[in-house]
């Protein structure tokens, strides 16, 4: 089926229809993807200790707010495009992904400034202990550095599946968990890397994905193109796709204050 076919059926099927073929996928994709973090959580236990399990829990929120902003771009962004995609407005659509593209680098410049100078800081703010700091930072550090393949997965995500193709955007959520699993011994068994292994095989895997994605886009499978011209910000645009996305990225942000609340053990 090629992407116009593709695109037309959203008009075309019935809702229920819609619906399982839709949803069956994200599912799918959403349980595998936090399996890994089970998994991962039980690799990090056993090979460095409860110690690094507390340090990797205080980074939680920090990551929870960066894949918060990406959703809010990748599901504001989709909203847009789908209805772009509706009215016939292909270029249209273009120029909004080229947007959430460029509105994504901008994410990842400011990942790499909080990664190289406000790091610390943020996580003793989230509640880090010189005992659980270092492994916080260790474990924080090449996830921030990798912010852009973090945020353009979950945000290209919901891109892909306001097209249609569910399928694709599931395996863009279980390729990258099990080569994470694949990983994460090699790197922390093997190599010793520990905590720091952990991420850097998170970081890999999302830079696979990522070139999965791009090539995607890029050998035409999908009814959108990236377009150079397209990369330039129209405040409209960027508008549009916030006031859909802002009120996720609120309940984002929510919920990862409300998990930290839950980690706190009062004392007796």
């Amino acid at each position: 089926m090629n992407p116009k076919q593709q695109t037309e059926l959203l008009g075309k099927q019935k809702i229920t229809t819609l619906l399982r073929n839709l949803s069956i996928p994200a599912m799918i994709g959403m349980f595998v993807m936090t399996l890994y973090n089970v998994v991962d959580t039980i690799f990090i236990s056993y090979g460095v200790g409860i110690d690094a399990v507390a340090g990797t829990t205080i980074a939680f929120p920090l990551m929870m707010i960066v894949m918060a902003v990406s959703a809010a771009l990748g599901m504001g962004g989709a909203s847009v495009i789908s209805r772009r995609l509706g009215e016939q407005r292909g270029g249209d659509a273009n120029l909004v992904f080229g947007n959430i593209i460029s509105l994504i680098i901008i994410v990842s410049i400011i990942g790499l400034f909080i990664a190289f100078f406000a790091l610390e800081p943020l996580l003793l703010l989230f509640g880090a202990t010189p005992t659980t700091l270092p492994y916080a930072m260790e474990y924080m550090f090449p996830i921030m550095f990798g912010t852009f393949f973090f945020s353009f997965g979950f945000a290209a995500n919901n891109i892909v599946r306001s097209e249609g193709n569910a399928k694709f955007a599931m395996y863009t959520m279980i390729v990258p968990a099990i080569i994470n699993i694949i990983l994460d011994p090699i790197f922390i068994f093997g190599f010793n890397m520990g905590v720091r292994g952990a991420a850097i095989a998170t970081v890999i895997s999302q830079i696979a994905v990522t070139g999965m994605i791009f090539q995607y886009f890029l050998a035409g499978k999908s009814s959108l193109s990236l377009q150079m011209e397209n990369l330039k910000l129209k405040f409209g645009i960027v508008k549009e796709v916030l006031a859909v996305g802002m009120p996720i990225l609120v309940k984002g942000k929510n919920e990862s204050v409300q998990e930290e609340n839950d980690n706190v053990v009062l004392p007796s």
